[in-house]
């Protein structure tokens, strides 16, 4: 189900508040966007920080990241064919979340997944996850600002 033959090769969009997204060929390139004033401009930037560590992890389910500039300036992604809203009606977001030792913070919408070698992934995925596995992030310093929350 990729589809992505069936998309223009150039495309942006410009319906997130936090992060334009520009989609080139194969890549889906995020930037946080400073047009809704400063506060939405740094969430972009944690977004794409926070996609830079999930979508370049070994856990299933993220879209993965290809290339980011640290600190959330810029993130290139995998293009994924975006869930239609047919797709989206059937699909069971809360089973495709909330797996058994992590969550997934996706937005309960149908363009916060894709679809990239017919397997569905989250392609807006940038709010911190609930659950993380216990020591997941254990020698892994790119993933060492993801602890776990004390108590």
């Amino acid at each position: 189900m990729s589809g992505l033959a069936k998309q223009p090769p150039l495309a942006i969009s410009g319906r997130g508040v936090t992060r334009l997204v520009i989609l080139a060929g194969p890549w889906a390139i995020k930037a946080p966007r400073p047009d809704y004033g400063w506060r939405l401009f740094l969430h972009g930037l944690l977004c794409n920080m926070t996609e830079a560590v999930f979508g370049r992890s070994a856990l299933e389910g993220f879209c993965p990241v290809v290339w980011h500039i640290p600190g959330g300036w810029l993130l290139v992604q995998r293009r994924a064919r975006v869930m239609t809203e047919a797709e989206f009606a059937t699909f069971d977001v809360a089973a495709f979340c909330d797996r058994e030792t992590y969550q997934i913070a996706a937005e309960t919408k149908a363009d916060s997944f894709g679809w990239i070698d017919g397997q569905v992934v989250a392609i807006d995925y940038g709010e911190p996850p609930h659950r993380l596995p216990v020591g997941w992030w254990q020698g892994n310093r790119r993933l060492s600002a993801f602890r776990e929350p004390i108590g």
